[in-house]
């Protein structure tokens, strides 16, 4: 099959294109490129395309030879008259700046400038790079050696936001001869033939290895991409199914309800809810994880995201500690005066004087209020509210010990995010009532009480 009728098949199948739309290019200036662009120029009327334009990124890595490939960019777009758009980024540079390795630099800079530059073509442009079924093959492989699981096998996505391939089913010998058949130069990158990188090894001596194996290896190869998205297309529907019914209104999941599904279902739930939360979760990470839906305890995954299983519930959230510790010093303590309102973190906290015969006969106060109530003749000095300190405890009245304010929330199963926005009100004595938990045993009303300082907050619960 030519590829124009391949390229246009992909396009159809999978809903690529629509009429009006218009195409963004990644034109490196090689075979692959150079054949896309020319596909989609001859399918433009078929298509009814909008504006078909072009975008070459020079890297900076290779001098002369780089500098080469956007003169010949430039030529061919002014030949077949597209509009171009040539980014210059020292990668080399950027890398080093952000200890990140070159391709993976270089990879993120052409993507950014790809959306960048289609954004300001409108909503309804697409960017086509040149990916073919050979690319493909050499993402699988390189998975498998890095061992992967059903979704390794899927390799690289037809469509992907607004990125569109329609050469992943051609193979790269298909290309070379679309270019012959069609007189259309192009130019070849010298590093493709450089073997200290792992998928130029891949390419040069496993892939010919396969071919000698199976002559017709693209095809077999392709069929089980094909089979594998199938599958991996249903076990990602059943593990989103599954989130949703283990969901809870505070974020998190009920791990009960995971810990029960299919192993594959629940692997890829674990996935997908923790990279909902950012973070890029390796297959080891998803191990520890399955863990914590038997038992309690935490883990700090990559992009500062923590994942702690408390109680019933597995949540996943950014890294809190900075963040706390800021928020500690940016909620500074406030004097309490009976009377008055006070506004903590969002919420609302009202303080009053009543009366204990007033209480006894049910005027002003609700049972509900009397939690949070305190005996006021008991505060030593100054009243204050704010929120909780590092190495905070108290000795809840009731209870037969005093504890940390650490544990209190771990065994209350309080999120910890959540924490920070619990008040906690002092005299000069130490911590007196933490609403939701009550008052201190100092400050408990007993039989001599004569006066409450009442708490109320606009919100149920701590």
């Amino acid at each position: 099959m030519d590829v124009k009728v391949k390229a246009l098949t992909t396009i159809q199948q999978d809903q690529m294109l629509l009429p009006g739309d218009a195409v963004l290019v990644a034109l490196s200036g090689g075979a692959d490129s150079v054949a896309l662009l020319h596909v989609l120029l001859s399918l433009k009327e078929d298509l009814e395309l909008g504006k078909i334009a072009a975008l070459h990124m020079n890297h900076l890595l290779r001098g002369e030879e780089a500098d080469r490939d956007e003169n010949f960019v430039r030529n061919v777009c002014e030949t077949w008259k597209i509009p171009l758009t040539v980014i210059r980024r020292d990668v080399a540079q950027l890398a080093g700046k952000h200890g990140k390795g070159i391709e993976e630099t270089g990879r993120e800079v052409r993507y950014a400038a790809l959306e960048e530059a289609a954004e300001r073509m409108g909503k309804h442009c697409r960017i086509a790079t040149a990916h073919t079924l050979s690319d493909n093959i050499e993402t699988v492989l390189l998975h498998v050696c890095r061992g992967c699981g059903l979704h390794g096998l899927t390799g690289i996505p037809p469509v992907r936001g607004r990125i569109i391939r329609p050469l992943l089913r051609c193979s790269r010998a298909e290309i070379e001869e679309y270019c012959r058949v069609h007189h259309l130069e192009f130019v070849t990158d010298s590093t493709n033939g450089d073997e200290k990188y792992t998928r130029n090894r891949i390419r040069l001596r496993i892939v010919p290895e396969l071919y000698s194996i199976n002559p017709q290896f693209d095809t077999a190869v392709n069929r089980m991409i094909r089979r594998a998205a199938e599958a991996d297309s249903l076990v990602n529907e059943l593990a989103e199914q599954a989130l949703r019914e283990a969901a809870g209104s505070s974020g998190g999941y009920k791990r009960a309800l995971l810990a029960r599904q299919p192993q594959a279902v629940k692997t890829a739930a674990l996935h997908r809810a923790a990279g909902s939360a950012g973070a890029a979760a390796e297959d080891w990470h998803i191990d520890q994880l399955d863990k914590l839906l038997s038992k309690e305890g935490s883990l700090t995954l990559p992009g500062k995201v923590q994942a702690e299983s408390i109680g019933e519930w597995l949540f996943f959230r950014p890294c809190e500690t900075k963040k706390a510790n800021g928020m500690m010093n940016s909620v500074p303590e406030t004097e309490v005066i009976p009377g008055r309102e006070y506004d903590i973190c969002n919420r609302k906290f009202q303080f009053s004087l009543c009366s204990l015969g007033k209480v006894e006969k049910g005027e002003f106060v609700h049972k509900k209020y009397l939690k949070n109530a305190l005996d006021y003749d008991k505060l030593c000095g100054r009243l204050t509210i704010g929120i909780r300190k590092p190495g905070d405890a108290y000795h809840p009245a009731g209870r037969k010990a005093g504890k940390s304010l650490k544990k209190l929330f771990n065994e209350a199963h309080i999120p910890l995010e959540e924490r920070q926005k619990i008040p906690v009100i002092r005299d000069e004595k130490g911590i007196v009532l933490i609403p939701g938990f009550g008052c201190d045993q100092r400050t408990a009303p007993d039989g001599e009480t004569k006066c409450l300082l009442i708490c109320r907050t606009d919100s149920e619960g701590y």
